[in-house]
C-alpha cells in the first residue's frame, strides 16, 4: 500500500495496536482484458489501490467501451463504500456509494449497500429520517441491470434488495410487508440460479447474495417471523 493517499481516498484504518505493513512497491491490478471472466474482476472487489490509479487503468484497458469503464468504476467504488461501512465510516461510505450510482445508475449493488448504510446510521445515531430515505431508495431501484455484457432483470438479481427491504420493514414494525419482501427475495434467488456462472459469481462478490447461504438466511428469518406470530 502506498504511504501517500489523496484526501478523498484515505488509507484503510489499521487494526488496533498494529502498525500497517507498507510494501516497497504497490502491486498492480490485473489487466482486465476479458471482462466476461469473473476471475479477472476479483481485484475490483478487494477495493485496493488509489482511486486515480485504478480509474486511469480502467480507462486505458477498456478504451472505447464506456459501459465496461462505468461497470469497473462502479464496482470499485461500491466495494470501497462497503469497506467504509464495515469500518464504521458511514459518511465516507455514503460518498463512495453515491458516486458509484452516479457513474452507473443501474448498478444494483451500490443501491443495496447504500440502503444498509442509511439503515445502520439511523439505528446508530437516531437519525430516523434516514429510514425513510432508505425506503425511497428501495422504491427507486433499477428494474434492469447491465452486467458483463448481459441485461439482468431485478426479478433475477434483486434478492438482496428485497432482503434489505424486509429488514427495514421490521425496524418500522411492518411485519406483513417484511414477510412479503422476504418471500420476494426467495423468488429472486430461485430465478438467479438460471443466470450464467460468471454473472452469479459477479453478483455474489459485489454484495447481491445469490449463494445457498442466502436462501438459508431468508428461510431462517421467515421461520422467526412465523414463530413470533404464533
Amino acid at each position: 500500500m502506498d504511504t501517500h493517499h489523496e484526501p478523498h481516498d484515505p488509507a484503510p484504518p489499521a487494526p488496533a495496536g498494529m502498525t500497517p505493513h507498507v510494501p516497497a512497491h504497490r502491486p498492480e491490478p490485473p489487466v482486465l482484458t476479458k471482462p466476461a471472466r469473473i476471475g479477472l474482476w476479483r481485484g475490483l472487489f478487494l477495493g485496493q489501490w488509489t482511486k486515480q490509479w485504478v480509474f486511469n487503468h480502467f480507462e486505458a484497458v477498456f478504451a472505447g467501451d464506456p459501459q465496461k469503464v462505468a461497470l469497473a468504476k462502479a464496482a470499485w467504488l461500491t466495494r470501497r463504500g462497503q469497506q467504509w461501512h464495515n469500518w464504521g465510516g458511514y459518511l465516507r461510505a455514503q460518498a463512495y456509494l453515491a458516486e458509484a450510482m452516479a457513474v452507473k445508475d443501474d448498478y444494483l449493488p451500490a443501491y443495496v449497500a447504500l440502503v444498509a448504510v442509511y439503515r445502520d446510521t439511523a439505528v446508530g445515531t437516531g437519525a430516523i429520517g434516514l429510514l425513510w430515505k432508505s425506503k425511497e431508495l428501495l422504491e427507486s431501484l433499477p428494474k434492469r441491470v447491465r452486467l458483463l455484457g448481459s441485461e439482468v432483470g431485478l426479478d433475477q438479481c434483486g434478492g438482496a434488495a428485497h432482503a434489505q427491504w424486509a429488514e427495514l420493514m421490521l425496524i418500522l414494525r411492518q411485519r406483513d410487508e417484511a414477510e412479503n419482501h422476504f418471500l420476494l427475495a426467495l423468488q429472486c434467488h430461485r430465478r438467479a440460479q438460471s443466470l450464467g456462472q460468471d454473472l452469479r459469481a459477479f453478483l455474489q462478490e459485489a454484495g447481491c447474495w445469490v449463494s445457498p447461504g442466502f436462501e438459508a438466511y431468508v428461510r431462517g428469518r421467515l421461520a422467526g417471523l412465523s414463530a413470533v406470530a404464533v
